[in-house]
């Protein structure tokens, strides 16, 4: 996973920085920044879908499925955290 790549040795970092924040925390918070960044990207590809009902579709289908991808991967990153 791309976000674990970058968020890994950036969480690394900021340990040493901010020792009270988990690592697991920036992991978290990179994936909800992907995510953002992921719908900011459909909402762009989507003005070229001229049909309403199309475009609607295309948004939330593809937009739902990264909001439950991003919840999954911060459930399962921070799942180490609660327990």
């Amino acid at each position: 996973m791309v976000t674990e790549c970058v968020a890994i040795p950036v969480s690394w970092w900021t340990d040493s920085l901010f020792p009270a924040l988990a690592p697991q925390s920036v992991v978290a918070f990179a994936d909800i920044a992907a995510v953002v960044v992921s719908c900011l990207m459909i909402m762009s590809f989507s003005g070229k879908i001229r049909n309403r009902k199309n475009k609607k579709l295309y948004v939330v289908m593809l937009g739902g499925y990264n909001i439950i991808l991003t919840c999954t991967f911060v459930h399962r990153t921070l799942a180490v955290l609660w327990k």
